[in-house]
């Protein structure tokens, strides 16, 4: 236990000691740290203070050559009464409605301490060097006849592009701007937005889809969660974007521009981030508020349901949804690098369409089904992916939803059989199997069932004959369970194959994706060529594939003739080639 002077505060006398905040010596040697020292943070503090002097323009010069410029800031302002604010740390000439408007620090040329400065106002000047702003040293105020209006700033440059550092500074700087008498491009912070709205004392931009220029003052290259507020000319990153995206793809944002709002704290002296306050707070939510009211104003919308109930509850009338959602395709390795279709509006069709959603999601098997016989409905409806984003609206939640597809086949002796897969109605479903057959016909359903409310009964909504019905996801074999119709050409077979159970292995030691979808392929028509024909016939089907392998080899012989022998009993054979000049070779395989 720490042992305690209860008497330590006051004197022998029992009077009471008072103190209260002060700022030690160190504070002001320390003071050139308290800013990065930059020419962007000295261009922003600088421009600041011209603004506030009520300057009308401000004219830049850039003198010398580039690493060892003087650049000099004039300004046709009110100047500076007293210098010695210059050097006192927290002080300042502004008057009280500006220190009560933009909370005024009374810091802002500290910004250049390092590098020191010249001061020229109402007939005089001082040189200031860091010894005099550390308090180390003291600076001569001279009188200076020229120095009659406004205020001129003359201090060393010596960073690279000075004058593109300038037009950062400048680019929403509310006053005009001149580079050795030229004007310097800039522009409205929220010129382009699409619906702006003024709230205590600033005003609120929403922009679609982009914004205003201000990803390379912070080397940044995309819009990335972040608010960007525009303290006059001074741009500030805050965390948290104010946005919305709409499921269409189209995004709003909010950027803020500050005219007059006291309420509106940032963190001192550079002002880089704000303080998070009830007014700051405020302000994001007023920025959302104003997003639904620019999208009140479109023709029509694609707000996600839960978006569109918060307008609802705040009073705001939201023009007609539209629902766009992709067609649904097989989600496989193979396909997935396919163009994707246009989305589809729901309600523009003269069919309604059919949902797929989550239910098949971790079925291959279903969703391999699925996908051929889609591709051979004429004049079916459109068959759309689930996007839960609009579950709540009626025209979404109405949709019949896919409930998986069923097949029967009919085997040689002509006697049906159900396959694994979703049973029709009132049927059992059949347990999944691995096996791979081939029998005599296939007869696939396509069942779906009514809207979003309490499940209904799958119906029978199309059916058709189909080569092939997959039973399994075939984990274990690398190929999954099928029953195949006899006669099915063995490459439409492999390609189904290919096309929906491909999965390549993404690790570090494995081979390249084309190597594993070649030897993919290559297995899948070995199996179909198995199932579908006999011994003969595949053994062909092996040798003219391996002979298109190399089917650049044989052109070389231009006219001539390759003659395969194969020995009895198949343990051996020769190849005899005969060139088109009738050059003959002969050698043993």
């Amino acid at each position: 236990m720490i042992a305690t002077d209860t008497n330590a505060d006051r004197t022998s006398d029992d009077t009471v000691i008072r103190i209260r905040g002060a700022l030690g010596e160190k504070v002001l040697r320390k003071s050139p740290e308290l800013f990065n020292q930059g020419l962007p943070t000295v261009l922003a503090e600088a421009l600041q203070n011209c603004r506030r002097a009520g300057a009308a323009c401000v004219e830049v010069e850039l003198l010398g050559e580039e690493g060892r410029a003087t650049m000099v800031v004039r300004d046709d302002g009110r100047g500076i009464v007293d210098m010695a604010k210059l050097v006192t740390f927290g002080a300042s000439d502004w008057d009280e409605r500006t220190d009560l408007a933009e909370n005024a620090a009374g810091m802002g040329v500290f910004s250049l301490a390092s590098r020191g400065v010249t001061v020229r106002s109402r007939g005089r000047r001082v040189t200031l060097t860091r010894e005099v702003f550390c308090g180390e040293a003291e600076a001569a105020v001279l009188p200076d006849a020229d120095a009659q209006v406004g205020t001129e700033l003359l201090f060393p440059v010596a960073e690279p592009c000075p004058g593109a550092a300038l037009e950062r500074a400048c680019r929403f700087y509310p006053l005009p701007v001149t580079l050795n008498g030229r004007p310097v491009g800039q522009r409205g912070f929220l010129d382009g937005a699409a619906h702006v709205v003024d709230w205590q004392g600033l005003r609120l931009g929403v922009f679609r889809d982009g914004g205003p220029k201000v990803l390379d003052l912070f080397d940044r290259h995309r819009w990335d969660r972040r608010l960007y507020l525009n303290f006059h000319g001074h741009v500030v990153e805050c965390p948290g974007a104010v946005s919305l995206a709409e499921e269409s793809g189209r995004t709003w944002s909010v950027f803020v521009d500050v005219a007059e709002a006291p309420d509106l704290r940032l963190v001192l002296p550079a002002r880089n981030e704000p303080i998070d306050n009830g007014f700051f707070r405020a302000m994001r939510a007023r920025g959302e508020r104003a997003i639904l009211e620019c999208v009140a104003l479109q023709p029509n919308h694609s707000l996600p349901f839960k978006d569109a109930e918060r307008a609802g509850r705040l009073g705001i009338a939201l023009p007609p949804v539209e629902i766009a959602l992709a067609p649904w395709t097989m989600p496989s390795d193979e396909l997935r690098h396919r163009r994707e279709p246009e989305p589809v509006v729901v309600g523009a069709s003269r069919v309604p369409p059919l949902l797929v959603d989550g239910g098949l999601a971790g079925d291959t098997a279903a969703q391999a089904n699925l996908h051929p016989l889609l591709l051979g409905w004429e004049g079916g409806p459109p068959v759309l992916a689930e996007n839960a984003a609009f579950a709540g609206y009626p025209a979404y939640d109405a949709l019949r939803i896919v409930a998986g597809v069923a097949a029967t086949v009919t085997g040689q002796d002509g006697g049906t059989e159900e396959l694994p897969g979703t049973a029709g109605p009132g049927e059992a479903a059949a347990p999944a199997t691995d096996e791979q057959r081939v029998v005599e016909a296939v007869r696939v359903r396509l069942l779906a069932r009514d809207g979003r409310g309490p499940r209904s009964e799958a119906v029978v909504v199309h059916e058709a004959d189909a080569p092939f019905f997959f039973t399994s996801e075939g984990w274990d074999t690398g190929f999954p369970g099928v029953a195949v119709a006899k006669g099915t050409d063995p490459g439409a077979l492999a390609d189904a194959l290919v096309e929906c159970f491909f999965a390549h292995n993404d690790d570090a030691d494995a081979d390249s994706y084309d190597s594993q979808l070649e030897a993919y392929a290559a297995d899948a028509r070995d199996l179909a060529r198995t199932l579908l024909l006999d011994g003969a016939e595949a053994a062909v089907a092996r040798i003219v594939e391996g002979l298109r392998g190399i089917r650049w080899s044989l052109r070389t012989l231009g006219a001539g003739t390759v003659e395969v022998r194969i020995a009895e009993g198949g343990s051996g054979g020769t190849i005899r080639v005969v060139a088109a000049d009738g050059q003959e070779t002969t050698a043993a395989l």
